[in-house]
């Protein structure tokens, strides 16, 4: 009877163990499928945010075709807002077609200086510059407005970080307090160094070698002594990208050489000091 007792309990044990069991994997199965279903409607969900984004970007995008400022304004307020939410590679194409509007706006006769009234530049290029700007620092994508023709063309106050401008023609164009931190203006045509002196620039802008010593000459003061005690306080500016390794052990080496003449003439002033000394003790 005992042994009967036994067996039954052992079942009824075993039973209880699988039902426990069956019930896990049930409950694995279901959390798994639920959350099957979850990623499932999740990427449904975000691929109908990627369609409704860039539909809403195409349809933005073709307003930039209208005769209407507003019209254009308006477009480019929704691409303002809508950009951080699009994929790279829209993104990437959003850029392009922004450089091409800007670029086609920026070459318009309408832009150009005269003596007696300097036109701004309109509204609708000023947020595009800014656009591509906020792209870029975001994401290192850069405008391409290479071999821009804006001979006399007012840029004043754009946003132009980040931008290809190389070998843009900039001949007498007003850059007053356009920032063109991290823009290429490598071989533009027409910049001056006076020019630069009233735009905002930092180590991050590509400019040729020689016009941007000139521009930090004019920074310098007092004026240096030598081109290589120039380039060691371009060096303290924080413009380290001009020095090859030549020029840098050339400016080490003339700082040695000023350190020593330094200390000959103190020794000289001590002996002649000593010399006097002994003089007038003599006398």
């Amino acid at each position: 009877m005992d042994r009967v007792q036994i067996i039954i309990s052992l079942i009824t044990t075993s039973v209880a163990v699988l039902g426990f069991v069956v019930a896990c994997i049930s409950l694995s199965i279901t959390m798994r499928h639920n959350k099957v279903q979850r990623d499932d409607a999740e990427l449904e969900r975000k691929e109908k945010s990627k369609a409704i984004n860039k539909e809403q970007m195409n349809h933005a995008v073709a307003q930039l075709q209208s005769d209407s400022l507003s019209t254009r304004m308006s477009a480019l307020f929704v691409l303002q807002n809508l950009w951080r939410h699009l994929d790279r590679i829209d993104i990437e194409n959003l850029v392009s077609i922004l450089s091409v509007y800007m670029r086609e706006h920026i070459e318009k006769q309408d832009y150009l200086l005269t003596d007696s009234y300097r036109k701004g530049v309109h509204k609708d290029v000023n947020l595009v510059s800014s656009i591509l700007s906020n792209i870029f620092d975001a994401l290192s994508f850069r405008a391409d407005l290479s071999r821009l023709q804006a001979e006399k063309v007012d840029l004043q106050n754009l946003q132009l970080r980040g931008v290809n401008l190389s070998c843009a023609n900039l001949e007498n164009a007003n850059i007053l307090h356009t920032n063109l931190r991290g823009a290429n203006l490598s071989q533009a045509k027409g910049l001056t160094a006076s020019d630069l002196r009233f735009a905002e620039i930092d180590d991050t802008t590509i400019i040729d070698e020689e016009l941007l010593l000139n521009y930090l000459r004019m920074k310098t003061n007092p004026p240096p002594v030598n081109d290589l005690h120039f380039r060691s306080k371009a060096v303290e500016l924080g413009y380290k990208r001009i020095l090859t390794e030549r020029t840098a052990q050339q400016i080490s080496d003339w700082e040695k050489s000023q350190t020593r003449k330094a200390e000959i003439v103190q020794l000289k002033a001590q002996l002649e000091e000593a010399n006097a000394q002994q003089e007038t003790a003599g006398h």
